[in-house]
């Protein structure tokens, strides 16, 4: 399914951390419903750093791994959606999914 694309619109990324609610060619973001620009629609792990609090979970190497890679990778918007769909592929049990993702919640740097 092709994402849906507004000819003017405003991006939920520039608008929120860029602070620029400028009119441009949006997408929606088919995880979050959010609309983007095409330098952020790509979804991403959202900005995380306190990697002691997570230590104990068995999946938190591949995380932290994934999580660095995509740092260097220009662009894309912190998506929560992206983030749970991620911890869902590494095919942990669901109570372990859950207590990370309530501490990476509680934790995240920003949205």
């Amino acid at each position: 399914m092709e994402p849906e694309i507004l000819e003017k619109g405003i991006c939920h990324e520039c608008s929120s951390q860029n602070n620029d609610p400028s009119q441009q060619k949006v997408c929606l973001c088919q995880l979050c419903n959010e609309w983007f620009c095409k330098e952020h629609a790509d979804p991403r792990l959202p900005p995380f750093t306190e990697w002691d609090a997570i230590r104990n979970f068995p999946f938190t190497t591949e995380l932290k791994v994934l999580y660095y890679k995509e740092r260097k990778l220009k662009g894309g918007h912190p998506d929560m959606v992206y983030l749970r769909k991620k911890i869902n592929a590494l095919g942990i049990d669901q109570n372990a999914q859950e207590g990370v993702l309530e501490h990476i919640v509680n934790r995240v740097t920003h949205l």
